[in-house]
């Protein structure tokens, strides 16, 4: 009984996970992309995006603005278009 009870709890935590991971993000792609070039942009240069992609229902941003010497990846609540995470490097 009690190996029956365990398998059927690690079966329920898998698919709440994976439905969790496949989550679709309430924005839309082009809000959470406007909210990281607004974010991202200065005086100087121009931002650029260089890939897209969804993950726990946020956007992962990947962005470089040559003219700035700057490169990062923003991680964009998918409910909000709120940066939860910024990385940024420059040159």
């Amino acid at each position: 009984m009690k190996k029956t009870l365990t398998i059927v709890f690690i079966c329920a935590i898998l698919v709440i996970v994976f439905l969790q991971f496949n989550a679709e993000p309430e924005i839309s792609e082009e809000e959470a992309l406007s909210s990281v070039i607004v974010e991202n942009s200065h005086d100087t240069g121009k931002v650029d995006i260089l890939s897209i992609s969804k993950r726990w229902g946020n956007y992962i941003i990947e962005w470089e603005n040559e003219e700035n010497c700057e490169r990062g990846t923003n991680t964009v609540d998918g409910h909000t278009a709120e940066t939860i995470r910024g990385e940024v490097t420059l040159c």
